[in-house]
């Protein structure tokens, strides 16, 4: 991830800050009202396994502190415990708002109700948090990530047998991703072009996992597969090694999601056929605006709402774009986010 784009997303929220009269924040725990400079906001996320989490969770606190604020990160290495741990620990420090992005999406109600109770709000980042009252939710337009991926098998691939890896069963959007990118492909399925030989979910996003997973199947079809729906660019990897370790590399169409360094290299080399981009700068910098909106007690720039299982969510949602080899040149190349030399080592 390139610094200059960090630069350029904390020199536009300072305009914005600059253009907005009269900063204020209010801490609902304490009922007070102070300057913006003062507020102090804990960032949870789930681990440093996953590429994004690292670069989005650095935007987020340089974004946030650009504006005034003070922000901390945790990470729970994909703890659910250990996140409400940290989470507490925020409480106890006198957040003003808790930023999280969570390892588990129900257990993380308990969050939500535990910083209610001290009335700080909470905005769930990129995984939504299921039967809670959570306040806002910023995020990739994840209903779109597994449609984008399935379409792309459908469009490619006209008939064979599929292997379907899910993310963590733990995670709202592993269920989403899965769910939408199988309806994709769910006309070809009914009629006998696709068959689904294999649909497992990897705990914990493990790239580990899906390797397993994708060599059972491998094993049980004798290697007759034609494509592999993966949700992220983490567990295509491990369906990589596994199509090399029986020569099938590049000649099986695996789709993946986020927009990483390594998959951008499977995708020049062809063992990857696409990933979902989600820019790290327009995700984050989404969510540096609707927090500080909430802080100064404004209303966001919503453009969704999403059901829970408790409420209607108020929603970012930030677009996504395909990136395949025909597309590096323009999304990555020419807009800095990779050089070639990063690319080519």
């Amino acid at each position: 991830m390139k610094r200059f784009f960090a630069l350029f997303l904390i020199g536009t929220l300072l305009a914005i800050s600059m253009a907005v009269c009269s900063p204020f924040v209010r801490n609902a725990g304490a009922g007070e009202t102070r300057s913006s400079a003062g507020g102090f906001i804990g960032i949870a996320f789930p681990s440093t396994l996953v590429d994004r989490w690292i670069s989005e969770s650095v935007y987020l606190k340089e974004g946030l502190e650009a504006l005034g604020y003070r922000a901390e990160v945790q990470y729970a290495n994909d703890d659910s415990d250990l996140q409400f741990q940290q989470c507490e620990n925020f409480l106890s420090q006198g957040v003003d708002m808790i930023v999280i992005c969570a390892v588990d999406t129900t257990a993380a109600a308990a969050v939500v109700e535990k910083a209610h109770q001290d009335g700080i709000p909470v905005v769930a980042y990129c995984r939504l948090i299921m039967n809670a009252d959570v306040d806002a939710f910023v995020a990739e337009d994840n209903q779109m990530v597994g449609t984008l991926q399935g379409q792309y098998i459908v469009d490619n691939v006209d008939r064979g047998n599929i292997i379907v890896i899910g993310g963590s069963a733990a995670d709202s959007n592993g269920l989403l991703y899965r769910a939408t990118g199988v309806a994709a492909m769910q006309e070809k399925i009914d009629n006998g072009d696709y068959t689904v030989i294999a649909d497992q979910f990897c705990d914990g996003w493990q790239p580990s996992e899906a390797m397993r997973h994708v060599e059972n199947a491998l094993t049980r079809v004798g290697n007759d597969v034609a494509a592999i729906l993966c949700p992220n660019d983490g567990l295509a990897g491990g369906a990589v090694e596994a199509l090399a370790a029986q020569q099938l590399a590049g000649s099986v169409v695996v789709t993946g999601g986020d927009g990483d360094l390594a998959a951008a290299k499977r995708i020049m080399e062809g063992t990857q056929s696409m990933t979902v981009f989600k820019d790290p700068v327009a995700i984050s910098g989404a969510a540096v605006k609707a927090i500080d909106a909430l802080l100064r007690g404004e209303t966001p720039e919503y453009n969704s709402k999403l059901y829970n299982g408790m409420k209607e969510v108020d929603a970012v949602l930030v677009d996504m774009v395909v990136v395949t080899r025909d597309d590096i040149q323009s999304v990555w190349i020419d807009t800095g986010y990779f050089t070639e030399e990063e690319l080519a080592r």
